[in-house]
């Protein structure tokens, strides 16, 4: 499962396969950022209480209407992380890359935060990337998403997913988010089925 793989990944930055995958995904980042710039899009950190959007559907109306994307910015990342990086002033790697995930994946598609989601937002937005870039574009996007919401954190003692309703569930704006960890997954190139999960 997608959720384990996540959980028993050892934080790698270092290891060669991991420098690769992400070396060419913050490659790709950059050229796809800078695109958007040119285009008219608008990224601004975001300052406010909170998250900056309600839902992917706000945020979806905000780029629409105002060509606008407010990122919430990056905290408690671990400083040896290639995304943790400086990308320019003010900005890691890591705050640029969910802008662009966000744009790519949720705003253009309207695909949700969810589950489901997050799972589609993966895919579509693996389409615009080399097969280089896709282990990292995994680790920290589809095998976070697995673990937010199938995770140990969401199972009983059996390793039963634990339903709403049930003792011990866990809404979705309670749930702790995945440790962001730089490693190659090889879940990355397998089907999580997440609606079989």
């Amino acid at each position: 499962f997608c959720a384990d793989a996540h959980e028993h990944a050892r934080h790698a930055p270092l290891e060669f396969r991991t420098l690769e995958s992400y070396g060419a995904l913050i490659a790709e980042i950059d050229d796809q950022f800078q695109l958007f710039l040119r285009c008219g899009y608008r990224f601004s950190m975001w300052r406010g209480d909170g998250q900056p959007y309600r839902n992917s559907q706000d945020m979806g109306a905000d780029v629409r209407n105002r060509g606008r994307l407010f990122v919430y910015p990056t905290s408690g990342m671990s400083p040896d992380h290639p995304l943790a990086q400086a990308a320019m002033p003010g900005w890691s790697w890591n705050d640029m890359f969910r802008a662009v995930h966000d744009l790519v994946g949720h705003a253009a598609t309207g695909f949700q935060f969810g589950p489901v989601g997050e799972e589609n937002a993966y895919q579509f937005h693996a389409t615009i990337h080399t097969t280089a870039a896709i282990p990292a574009l995994a680790a920290e996007t589809r095998l976070q998403n697995c673990w937010v919401n199938f995770g140990s954190h969401l199972r009983d003692t059996w390793g039963t997913l634990i339903r709403p309703g049930e003792p011990g569930y866990i809404p979705p704006s309670g749930r702790p988010y995945a440790a962001q960890k730089a490693f190659s997954p090889v879940a990355a190139t397998v089907d999580c089925a997440l609606w079989r999960f």
